[in-house]
């Protein structure tokens, strides 16, 4: 069976050590180490260090041995001790560590328990040294956490060493990282991938094509047609099958429909006003799967209290509405039309809320304090991925795992990617960063430093297109294009 060797330098922080492992598809081998101190594992080895794949609940004894040489004279006798060994590993669990690197899901904890039985050669008394060990294992990292205990029951000695991950280095695919600017100003931009283009809002205060929705060609980096809208143009919603863009309306708390083929801009219907808080403009809008007709729109008051939530089929308001100040800062569709979250941004105890759509409007289910991704969210397949780094399942209220960013993280956007299984963070830490992460395992797959942005600008709407690329928005009037092979 083929295997690989690999060494873990350094494993015990206490010299220039090396510990030496085989790896097939069944199982981890400790071949032994460099340690000239280590009189144990030179007997020993080689040994099995852990089953593969892992299973919680799974157990097996490591090691069996008698009669070995303890490698010092104990008692005074000028005889050698011997001794001999026992241990038994155990999958005890799945948790989350947290560490200095960052919090870690879905780490498997591995138990060890080790004796080692010390026969006198004068007395033949014995000496029994206990350990255990416990180590965590976290998807795509290793080790990041552990703790070890060795005791002398007879003397009463104690000794414990506890050790975690404090920094890691990300490295991965991202090779050939190409990135083109494209100068407009913009107030949302959204990825049409049936016509393979961009989608921008243009505001009013722009220089160049104010008031309307503009085509980015990102393959050629390109400004393409655009289309006149209502004064003011914001948040931008396409639905499913790229029929319909609807154009939130800010200056006439409304929204636009936009008939992409037809290039045809519709009339606007009104979000209505409040006779105490004034005009309602739109706080966010998601498009009902299945119906590009219909959409659901949150609406707010002074431009950022949430108000309530309303369903629109064709402009017309189904009389079903979840009521005023219901925290839905930003709303999501599950996979059908019927299933429909709201997630809370603006306040330090963000809540989720869920709830159910049919014909008749939307109604609140629940709500749940605490219960958040991290902050602004993205659906796909099952999970609410936040810009926060958590993978939230809304149905059983679960955190799923989470993607390591580290420390000093200031500014975040995000996409999930249904094809590849990868979900792409476009990270603040100073120096502005895009990372690729595995969507089932949160390990990371590749980072590329995007040195376009200042590490004083702000970024928005990352969207993906094409085979390889995606895109932002900034605040400071352009759209950055960035293609890497990490990118798939």
């Amino acid at each position: 069976m083929p295997a690989t060797i690999f060494n873990e330098s350094n494993p015990s922080g206490d010299g220039p050590l090396s510990t030496f492992f085989s790896k097939s598809a069944t199982s981890v081998t400790n071949l032994g180490n460099s340690d000239p101190g280590d009189i144990i594992t030179a007997q020993v080895a080689p040994y099995m260090e852990l089953p593969l794949p892992l299973k919680v609940g799974s157990s097996f004894e490591q090691i069996k041995r008698t009669n070995l040489d303890w490698g010092s004279d104990l008692d005074g006798d000028g005889i050698k001790e011997s001794f001999d060994a026992v241990s038994t590993v155990s999958v005890s669990s799945m948790e989350k560590v947290t560490v200095e690197a960052g919090e870690f899901f879905n780490a498997v904890k591995v138990d060890t328990a080790a004796s080692f039985t010390i026969t006198l050669s004068k007395s033949k008394d014995t000496i029994v040294v206990q350990e255990t060990q416990s180590v965590w294992y976290a998807p795509g990292f290793g080790r990041v956490k552990s703790l070890d205990v060795v005791a002398i029951p007879s003397s009463g000695f104690t000794s414990t060493d506890a050790s975690g991950l404090a920094q890691f280095t990300m490295t991965g695919e991202s090779r050939n990282t190409a990135i083109r600017t494209v100068t407009l100003s913009t107030s949302s931009i959204v990825s049409d991938p049936l016509r393979k283009v961009l989608y921008a809002s243009v505001p009013s205060s722009s220089a160049a094509l104010a008031n309307t929705v503009t085509e980015i060609d990102p393959l050629a980096g390109t400004v393409g047609a655009s289309i006149s809208v209502e004064v003011g143009p914001g948040a931008l919603a396409l639905s499913d099958n790229s029929q319909y863009l609807y154009v939130g309306v800010n200056s006439g708390a409304a929204v636009q429909r936009v008939d992409i083929a037809a290039r045809a801009p519709g009339t606007p219907f009104q979000l209505g006003s409040d006779p105490t808080f004034g005009p309602l403009t739109v706080e966010d809008m998601a498009v009902l799967p299945g119906s590009p007709g219909s959409i659901a729109v949150s609406r707010q008051f002074f431009n950022y209290y949430n108000y309530d939530l309303v369903v629109y089929d064709d402009g017309v308001a189904r009389p079903a509405v979840v009521g005023r100040f219901a925290p839905n800062d930003e709303i999501r569709f599950s996979a059908t039309a019927s299933r429909l979250y709201g997630i809370e941004t603006k306040s330090s105890g963000a809540s989720l809320s869920r709830m159910s759509v049919d014909a008749s409007g939307v109604r609140a289910v629940d709500s749940t304090r605490g219960a958040s991704p991290g902050g602004a969210a993205r659906f796909d397949r099952g999970l609410l991925f936040g810009v926060g780094g958590g993978a939230l399942d809304p149905e059983t209220l679960s955190m799923r795992g989470a993607f390591p960013m580290g420390d000093r993280v200031f500014q975040v956007s995000m996409i999930p990617d249904t094809v590849s299984s990868r979900v792409y963070f476009l990270v603040n830490r100073g120096i502005w960063k895009l990372i690729a992460y595995d969507r089932n395992t949160f390990a990371p797959l590749g980072m590329a430093d995007i040195p376009a942005l200042a590490h004083d600008a702000y970024a928005f709407d990352l969207v993906r297109w094409g085979s390889n690329g995606v895109a932002f928005r900034t605040l400071d009037g352009r759209i950055l294009l960035v293609t890497d092979n990490m990118i798939q």
